[in-house]
């Protein structure tokens, strides 16, 4: 089970609590909303360890004696609920993934693991925007997708001074003002610092 000693803020757990419960009606809500509202200020309050930013599936279905799967229902339907957040929070939650995250390359896509459901859904939605696909078949949280697509994304984000920083940056300027080849070249040694500051300044961030 979690730690309850773990709460940052019990009296924030309890007054977040009764404000949601009593919202319809004292026993109006269904238990999976009660079971989503508690999950969600669980992780709030950080009663599963580490950040609530970055949610460990693998360990809170641990700590919950719950399958995976239902801890990412839980996740995504707490997020959309009570712990929503908007795109540019979305696009820092990304690079903070991109810093600390580890992939997987083949010679034209890249692979990365995305536990956050509202991330991902973010990130498809991102990757819709630009026309791209992307593959989950094998995974729900891993994410299979082009160099090309992931490229096309980043550059969706990025504003003129962006782009200036960024080659700045990397020290490099395109001799026909296509910045994806560049991109590209980039994201495929994402791994490395240096390249972790460039999608940072891309990013515009």
């Amino acid at each position: 089970m979690p730690n309850i000693s773990q709460i940052q803020n019990s009296h924030g757990f309890a007054q977040d609590f009764l404000t949601h419960y009593f919202a319809s009606g004292f026993g109006g809500m269904q238990k999976r909303d009660l079971d989503t509202l508690v999950f969600g200020l669980l992780l709030k309050y950080g009663a599963f360890g580490g950040s609530a930013d970055s949610p460990d599936v693998t360990e809170i279905s641990f700590q919950l004696g719950i399958s995976p799967a239902r801890v990412r229902n839980l996740l995504r339907d707490a997020q959309l609920r009570y712990l929503q957040y908007d795109e540019h929070e979305a696009k820092v939650r990304l690079l903070r993934l991109f810093e600390t995250c580890r992939f997987e390359r083949t010679e034209s896509h890249i692979i990365f693991s995305v536990s956050d459901p509202l991330l991902q859904q973010y990130f498809i939605h991102w990757v819709s925007r630009v026309r791209g696909f992307h593959d989950t078949t094998f995974n729900p949280n891993l994410i299979k997708v082009s160099y090309d697509v992931l490229a096309d994304v980043l550059l969706s984000f990025a504003d003129r001074k962006a782009l200036t920083v960024f080659l700045d940056k990397i020290d490099k300027r395109p001799e026909n003002n296509n910045f994806k080849p560049l991109v590209i070249e980039f994201i495929k040694d994402v791994a490395t610092g240096t390249v972790i500051a460039g999608i940072q300044a891309l990013l515009g961030f």
